[in-house]
């Protein structure tokens, strides 16, 4: 009794990093015995099968050469088949990590407050551009900021050319009647009364 075999494989073979694709696996047994098809392993491929149709897919993030051992078996036996692809890179959109203020501040008059945005791109070089109603203010991953009293909407945006990722802060500046003793941090609020 043989084992069954792989037919000729017609799957695409030239994907992008981190987009499924399906292909039906043919395959024939001479006896007619009743076969299934599995995974033996991965390299840098995510692969499973759901009935003869096999699903593929990059490793998050990985682009180049890879690969998975398919295997299709009887009751007599098995043969394997080295499934291989190349992968294409796909520029990823950046990822914001953290931010600083994490509410929108309330600060007094003059004084300055440092905002921070944390940013990863995983493929490609990560600019930020600070603007204060729309209008550019800075290129850091910090802005310092010192206005008169009233409101601002301050936007960082952090772009690779293609994708931009963006946090905005309400920010309101007022005088020292406008706050609150934990808002100004320690300036006097009052002529009798002084915050600590």
């Amino acid at each position: 009794n043989q084992p069954p075999v792989f037919d000729v494989i017609n799957c695409n073979k030239g994907i992008l990093e981190d987009t499924e694709y399906i292909c039906e696996i043919i395959a024939s047994d001479f006896e007619d015995n009743v076969f299934s098809f599995s995974v033996v392993n991965e390299n840098n491929l995510h692969c499973s099968f759901e009935n003869n149709v096999l699903k593929y897919k990059s490793y998050q993030d990985y682009y180049g050469e890879a690969s998975c051992l398919i295997k299709i078996n009887d009751n007599y036996g098995y043969n394997e088949l080295l499934f291989n692809v190349t992968i294409e890179n796909v520029n990823d959109a950046p990822v914001i990590s953290s931010y600083v203020p994490v509410d929108n501040p309330r600060i007094l008059n003059n004084t300055n407050q440092r905002f921070i945005l944390n940013a990863l791109d995983i493929d490609s070089q990560l600019d930020i551009e600070w603007f204060i109603d729309n209008e550019n203010v800075g290129s850091e991953n910090s802005y310092l900021f010192n206005k008169n009293k009233g409101n601002y909407n301050l936007t960082a945006v952090g772009g690779d050319g293609e994708y931009d990722v963006t946090h905005s802060w309400n920010v309101f500046v007022g005088l020292i009647g406008d706050l609150t003793c934990s808002e100004v941090r320690g300036h006097v609020c009052t002529e009798k009364q002084t915050c600590l």
